[in-house]
């Protein structure tokens, strides 16, 4: 490691989120990836993670509801609209996962019914897991402004929203709220409308982008199995019913509808049964 470099894994996933040039941040976040898998990095350390990510000045900020339609690529405008969207999501994505690692850092006295383990380390699979993801969100936002530069266009043409990271904001003071939210609802409604987004590129005779996606797509699915892997850890800890646990958070601070139709597959896949969501577009408070 470089002198100037953080010590522990905490420092480096603060420095990042303190980063605001898109290209450094992925930089510095596959330096993360590295230093871990081979060890160069052990103490987890600890860190105060700032309130949001930051975000270089020149880009246009809008409200969700307010951002680009994207359409179906059938136009060169809307695909570059759609990948445009996608490396906004990928960014904040980064910054979840490196988030997490800081924020979740250890069981919080009101996250466990085991007061053994109150304030206890988080198992090293857990830093493990969401080092991996910001990895792969970095190298799929690489992907993704590289060939928005082959359409003719970068990142920052057009305006994008932090929709993802009001959902992160919401649910900062509790680890099974991120996990439920962040990547069991927001992520794994990526797994449902990626695989049309994918047939509409490929309709429009853009078998690159097309391909690109589906490797992004197989990725994600691993992240959603992620999310729901510590969601039932802490649930467990907890002695709290997953399915109830879900459904309950869902309702509290998701702010739409988790409605149909579901990747049934690629949930399975993720660890996500069906049981587990289907329904909640009912709004029933027996469900």
């Amino acid at each position: 490691m470089a002198t100037s470099d953080p010590t522990t894994l905490c420092d480096w996933c603060v420095k990042i989120l303190c980063t605001p040039d898109p290209v450094e941040k992925v930089t510095l976040t596959k330096r993360l990836g590295e230093l871990w898998n081979t060890g160069a990095i052990t103490a987890i350390g600890q860190g105060e993670p700032p309130s949001r990510p930051a975000r270089p000045d020149n880009l246009e900020f809008v409200a969700p509801s307010r951002a680009p339609r994207l359409g179906k690529a059938g136009s060169l405008q809307s695909r570059i609209a759609i990948l445009h969207a996608l490396a906004n999501i990928e960014q904040w994505a980064i910054d979840t996962a490196l988030d997490n690692i800081v924020r979740f850092r250890t069981c919080a006295p009101n996250e466990s019914t085991d007061v053994d383990n109150y304030g206890a380390v988080m198992p090293q699979e857990f830093f493990s897991d969401f080092i991996r993801m910001a990895a792969d969100e970095a190298k799929h936002y690489g992907w993704l402004t590289d060939r928005l530069h082959e359409l003719g266009s970068h990142f920052g043409a057009l305006p994008v929203h932090a929709g993802i990271w009001e959902s992160a904001s919401e649910t900062a003071h509790d680890l099974a709220c991120r996990m439920a939210i962040v990547h069991m609802v927001h992520e794994a409604r990526g797994l449902d409308v990626n695989p049309t987004t994918i047939q509409n590129f490929r309709r429009a005779k853009d078998a690159t982008s097309a391909d690109m996606l589906e490797t992004i797509l197989a990725d994600e699915v691993t992240h959603v199995e992620i999310g729901h892997r510590w969601f039932t850890y802490i649930c467990e800890k907890r002695g709290k019913p997953k399915r109830d646990a879900f459904r309950k958070i869902v309702k509290t601070h998701f702010h739409g509808v988790l409605k149909p139709p579901f990747n049934e597959e690629a949930r399975r896949a993720a660890g996500m049964e069906p049981d587990l969501y289907h329904g909640l577009d009912e709004r029933d408070p027996g469900n």
